[in-house]
């Protein structure tokens, strides 16, 4: 049975945790080590307290006094640096990261209203081209219709009947309800002069 020292089991716990953790299983490939024993080693740092430790809570103004600092320092001394602070590398690129964003100039919201009125106005457009295709179809299926059928119109269909019916009746011409009445008689019974 081999004996790790308490610095490398700590380094290979360090290389397990935040900001870039490896698993258990990838490191143990990496080092040659078993991953159980590395599963081990991790858990019984979380017991000790090694990682129960809270982390160092930031303000805004100290991460920029971290960034400027750092981007004074040679990449020798960065090491150094980042140990003496605390910090990660990682940490520090994520610094630089948001300062920068937080620098650039704020985005005007003229850009987002013209973008929503684009919007907008091209939903209104595709409802319009739906009803415009819509009313196509219909008129299309119209002609089809008249084609196969021939044409029929609503009015006139109307009026012809009506008309059959008057004529039937005998009260096709235009006048008082008395002479629809008179004209009714009469062709009954010249109908039936006829008959005989």
């Amino acid at each position: 049975m081999t004996f790790y020292s308490e610095a490398f089991r700590a380094h290979m716990v360090r290389k397990m945790l935040p900001p870039n953790p490896i698993t258990a299983n990838a490191l143990a490939a990496e080092v040659g080590l078993h991953q159980a024993t590395l599963s081990r080693w991790f858990k019984e740092a979380r017991t000790v307290g090694v990682m129960d430790k809270p982390a160092k809570s930031w303000t805004t103004i100290e991460k920029l006094r971290v960034v400027v600092e750092a981007s004074k320092i040679s990449n020798a001394a960065l090491g150094e640096f980042l140990r003496r602070e605390g910090i990660h590398e990682a940490q520090l690129k994520e610094w630089r990261l948001a300062a920068a964003v937080g620098f650039e100039p704020p985005r005007s919201n003229k850009k987002s209203f013209d973008a929503q009125k684009i919007k907008a106005l091209e939903r209104e457009v595709l409802r319009k081209d739906k009803a415009l295709a819509e009313a196509a179809a219909l008129i299309i299926l119209k002609k089809k219709a008249e084609a196969i059928w021939g044409a029929w119109s609503t009015t006139r269909r109307t009026r012809t009947s009506r008309d059959h019916r008057a004529r039937q009746r005998g009260c096709y011409g235009r006048g008082s309800s008395g002479e629809r009445v008179r004209n009714r008689r009469s062709q009954r019974a010249d109908s039936r002069a006829v008959a005989r």
